[in-house]
């Protein structure tokens, strides 16, 4: 899907060279495939297109930190805070830059601010969540991720998250639809029918389990985990 929405972009820059936003968003594509020098590239070009566009300016801090130009980074952070103190969409880019640098505590604080500022940014929602686990504070992220999944029910990553976040702290009954509702939209994803297949193993639904370390086992024949997993359900199913 990158790689169609990059191609996408770059037709739209093709058609119109001097629009701003294309080139913003193709280097947002590019920064998620690791392409961080391409990206600053796009985000330079924004920038000088249109240098009052909401995110760009907290885009090109984040591409900076990617390219561990850290001072240059800093500079562009306050920049962008300097001219739009109250936008989420800069506060989030700029919590994705320090979060580059395992700056958690400064990713921390400008994604409460970004949700603060925008209460339905789900996305700032789900990564506060994420950056919150790395801290210890379950209770606060499994609060943001439900609220995550509130504004956005089909969010697969959310849904994995809050389900992983339930299964962690020993709730694997509630954990279980969440993973089925994440499971429904990525089927041939190995890592959440191996985790709900733990969950339904958790609540002694054995032969569902096992029918999940099965497929998780088809997805990656060569995976240890896969092969422990299902020798685990089937010890269970013959006691």
């Amino acid at each position: 899907k990158l790689i169609e929405a990059a191609e996408q972009f770059r037709e739209a820059i093709r058609l119109k060279p001097l629009l701003a936003e294309p080139h913003n968003n193709l280097g947002m594509v590019l920064l998620r495939q690791g392409a961080n020098a391409d990206a600053l590239r796009e985000f330079q070009e924004a920038s000088r297109l249109n240098a009052e566009l909401t995110e760009v300016q907290g885009n090109l801090c984040q591409a900076l930190f990617a390219l561990g130009r850290f001072d240059e980074g800093a500079a562009a952070c306050d920049a962008a805070l300097r001219r739009q103190p109250d936008s989420p969409d800069v506060r989030y880019a700029i919590a994705l830059a320090h979060f580059r640098r395992g700056r958690v505590d400064e990713a921390i604080g400008q994604l409460r601010e970004s949700v603060r500022i925008r209460p339905d940014f789900a996305q700032a929602r789900n990564d506060l969540a994420i950056a919150l686990l790395t801290k210890g504070q379950v209770s606060e992220a499994l609060v943001q991720l439900q609220e995550t999944v509130r504004l956005q029910p089909d969010n697969t990553d959310a849904l994995f998250n809050l389900a992983n976040t339930l299964q962690q702290i020993g709730r694997p009954a509630e954990a279980v639809p969440h993973y089925e509702r994440a499971l429904a939209s990525r089927p041939d994803d190995f890592a959440i029918r191996t985790n709900l297949g733990t969950a339904l193993l958790a609540i002694n639904r054995v032969a569902e389990s096992l029918v999940q370390f099965q497929a998780a086992l088809r997805l990656k024949p060569d995976s240890l985990q896969a092969r422990e997993n299902l020798a685990r359900a089937q010890a269970r199913r013959g006691r």
